[in-house]
């Protein structure tokens, strides 16, 4: 058996094992896979941390989106690191810091995001600790409908189904097919597994 024969005979088979896989996961928890758990009784306080390094064409969106969330205002705190932008990323977040929206940390010197991350974890106040990319806006329920999931004490982290706002193009168009898939059906049944290893930057709590 040579090289590429090997290549596409090992490909066949993970594609062929994942599929197998997903399609059992998929029968036995169809009936809980869409389940809604109930809300809590009192609420939590939930901080948001954005990490932002260069984003002044999408920090604004984000921003004002996190503001208008459907959550008692005294009980979310919104956290903006920027990382060191060498853009208008600060001076566009500075006035809603002004204002005492957000929670404005603004490093000079670029350190990453995992270190932006970490310092705005730091920071928070909130029980319950989200992340969301800078460039990302959020539906205003989106709280609502993932907090609740921490009533069972074995999750340990919750995300969110990921779309493109307007895909314009086909390009586009298939990666929000790619994204509704990689982002939402499939980690909704590998965590059915205990088997979910990351959670992306979108928002994840």
């Amino acid at each position: 058996m040579d090289f590429h024969t090997a290549l596409v005979f090992i490909v066949w088979w993970v594609v062929t094992y994942f599929f197998i896989v997903s399609s059992l996961v998929f029968l036995r928890e169809r009936k809980t896979l869409c389940a809604i758990p109930k809300p809590f009784e009192a609420m939590p306080k939930i901080s948001i941390v954005v990490p932002a390094f260069n984003e002044e064409k999408g920090i604004l969106d984000t921003v004002n989106s996190l503001l208008k969330i459907n959550y008692p205002k005294e009980l979310l705190e919104i956290i903006v690191v920027n990382d060191g932008s060498k853009d208008r990323t600060a001076e566009i977040v500075q006035p809603y810091a002004d204002k005492g929206l957000v929670n404005f940390i603004n490093n000079a010197k670029n350190q990453g995001k995992a270190a932006s991350l970490n310092q705005g974890f730091r920071a928070s106040k909130g029980k319950y600790v989200a992340c969301i990319d800078a460039d990302t806006i959020v539906e205003p329920n989106i709280l609502l409908k993932t907090i609740n999931y921490f009533w069972d004490k074995k999750v340990a982290s919750v995300m969110v189904r990921v779309q493109v706002r307007e895909p314009k193009n086909w390009l586009e168009r298939i990666i929000s097919v790619e994204y509704n898939l990689g982002l939402g059906f499939y980690p909704k049944l590998i965590s059915c597994l205990d088997s979910l290893y990351l959670t992306p930057g979108q928002f994840s709590i």
